[in-house]
């Protein structure tokens, strides 16, 4: 029986984590920007497109987004989508004004450090350069198919 349950975990943790992103959204409506709320949303259309590609793919797992690109398009297509949207991301924060937005509206959590638009552009700018490299080097390294053959049988 907890099988069964962890297994619909896996299959739907994406749209259910896509809900509760638009739960979180609704509950702020009327404390955030616009330009916040589309901030906010952006997530939400990410899980939704990652839950869509498990579907569409005929993944059991979210976890599918680990998979070797070669073997798996939809593995590429879901990376390529998710860089775009942080660099989009970043270049708002950097140079749109969004690190003051976020900051005016509340939505920056954490160290005290973290919270001037200085160290904020600073920490995305890090983020959107590291990220994309190191998911990149998983992949080249054989990391990431190492670990799903490790895991396949709980996994997939």
């Amino acid at each position: 029986m907890p099988s069964d349950f962890v297994e619909l975990i896996f299959r739907y943790f994406t749209f259910l984590a896509c809900g509760l992103n638009l739960i979180n959204l609704w509950t702020v409506k009327d404390k955030v920007t616009s330009k916040a709320k589309l901030f906010l949303a952006s997530f939400s259309a990410l899980f939704l497109i990652w839950g869509l590609l498990q579907i569409v793919g005929g993944y059991k797992t979210f976890f599918f987004i680990i998979l070797p690109p070669n073997k798996n398009p939809l593995v590429i297509l879901f990376w390529l989508i998710y860089f775009v949207s942080l660099w989009a991301e970043t270049i708002w924060i950097i140079w749109g004004g969004g690190a003051e937005e976020l900051l005016n509206n509340g939505l920056v959590y954490g160290k005290e450090k973290l919270k001037t638009p200085q160290n904020l552009k600073l920490f995305f700018a890090i983020v959107s350069i590291a990220f994309p490299v190191l998911v990149t080097l998983g992949f080249l390294s054989g990391f990431f198919s190492s670990t799903v053959s490790e895991f396949s049988d709980l996994l997939f």
